[in-house]
């Protein structure tokens, strides 16, 4: 069986981060194959990743200071 939405789904990047920005309130719960309770549609933007840890802590053997 093809999913209707297999194209909305799938279309991100490989290895971006992507944050909610809106939970479509068409109230309608679709049907997925995936999961198992349906699923409901919702607007993403890429999101910049921030590190957690300064440049120089990231380097293998830095210390901090």
């Amino acid at each position: 069986m093809c999913c209707p939405y297999w194209n909305q789904c799938l279309n991100q990047n490989t290895g971006t981060r992507y944050r909610i920005t809106n939970v479509r309130q068409s109230g309608q719960t679709l049907d997925c194959a995936v999961h198992q309770d349906g699923v409901r549609a919702v607007e993403i933007s890429p999101r910049r990743f921030r590190p957690m840890f300064r440049r120089r802590a990231r380097m293998l053997g830095a210390r901090c200071h």
